[in-house]
């Protein structure tokens, strides 16, 4: 039976369960009626808006690698996957993973990405109505060294990966394969024809922005870049002066990206970084803007980023305790989290 035909049968039911007695005035069964109808009425709106569903929730004990080296790695379940470690530097400490820590890092440098890519869901989510969102949000703790210097930032973004792995075993500058226009190794294919959003939030001096992550035209590894300043874009969803500070070595933080369709070929982008664990603490900086037009480059999302950039920066390095993606558009996922 339909949503009106449903309101009327009840409107109906209503009407019986109004006794004719002596006792109640016209007045107040009107207004009984009217209140009841208000009730059904609200009842049936809600009964129209999509709940929101776990489409990825890691927090590492689930099966989750790192810098896995097979050709094609396993494809990501709700709360496991393949996460890749790039950067144009060596490693430091070597990345690795076990149940509530995702841990990466780099040397000192004078400039330095580094970032982990994956994918996050076999069932890629579709933004298809409007106010379909796709939400992720990532709890760590800065072990040291992120976002220690001036122009240094840290960078998180929502993907539309084409369920296309990054890189297998990842890339660094020990094997000769670095994340730099220096290598050529890994040129095509991976996360080259990846496209989507990445935030960045500075520290201290310059700009925090959100950029469209275009599919790469280069001729060299930089065609694998994320979050570092290599990739090209279809330029800034927003851009504005930073309000952040350094962040402090030992400290949690979380970044939650949402992505939201306000109306055909039009995304709104919201990125807030927080202090604390959850989104409870202190907003340090948010960063809202809308992606239509040139920007406006995919409503679909199967794939993640996350890392930093270190411009004449000290030894740095990451814990990120929890990743999770969430959404209210219709999707596969659904049947697998309930």
């Amino acid at each position: 039976m339909g949503t009106a035909s449903t309101l009327k049968a009840q409107t109906i039911n209503i009407d019986r369960s109004i006794p004719a007695s002596s006792t109640i005035s016209d007045r107040s069964r009107i207004l009984l009626r009217a209140g009841l109808a208000l009730i059904l009425s609200c009842v049936a709106s809600l009964s129209g808006v999509q709940a929101q569903t776990t489409v990825f929730n890691d927090t590492f004990g689930g099966g989750s690698t790192v810098n896995n080296a097979t050709p094609v790695p396993a494809p990501p379940s709700i709360n496991a996957t393949a996460y890749q470690i790039m950067t144009d530097k060596s490693y430091s400490p070597a990345p690795s993973v076990a149940s509530g820590h995702l841990i990466y890092g780099i040397g000192g440098s004078t400039a330095a990405t580094l970032q982990a890519q994956a994918l996050f869901t076999a069932y890629p989510v579709t933004l298809a109505n409007v106010n379909d969102y796709i939400q992720m949000t990532a709890i760590f703790t800065n072990t040291t060294g992120i976002v220690a210097t001036t122009n240094s930032y840290f960078g998180f973004g929502l993907y539309n990966g084409f369920q296309v792995q990054p890189v297998p075993g990842g890339m660094t500058a020990a094997p000769g394969a670095p994340l730099s226009s220096g290598g050529t190794t890994k040129t095509t294919g991976f996360a080259q024809n990846w496209k989507g959003y990445t935030a960045k939030m500075n520290g201290t001096v310059g700009n925090s922005l959100i950029q469209a992550r275009l599919a790469q035209v280069f001729t060299n590894n930089n065609n694998q870049d994320l979050v570092g300043t290599a990739f090209a874009s279809a330029g800034s969803v927003v851009n504005q002066a930073s309000t952040m500070a350094t962040l402090t070595a030992g400290a949690q933080y979380t970044a939650v990206l949402k992505i939201t369709l306000t109306a055909a070929n039009t995304l709104q982008t919201v990125a807030t970084f927080y202090s604390g664990a959850g989104t409870g603490g202190t907003p340090l900086q948010t960063l809202t803007g809308t992606a239509s037009g040139a920007t406006y480059l995919t409503s679909t999302f199967d794939a993640l980023a996350i890392g930093w950039r270190g411009n004449s920066a000290p030894a740095s390095a990451i814990d990120i305790s929890s990743l999770n993606v969430v959404t209210n558009a219709a999707t596969t996922v659904k049947s697998l989290s309930q």
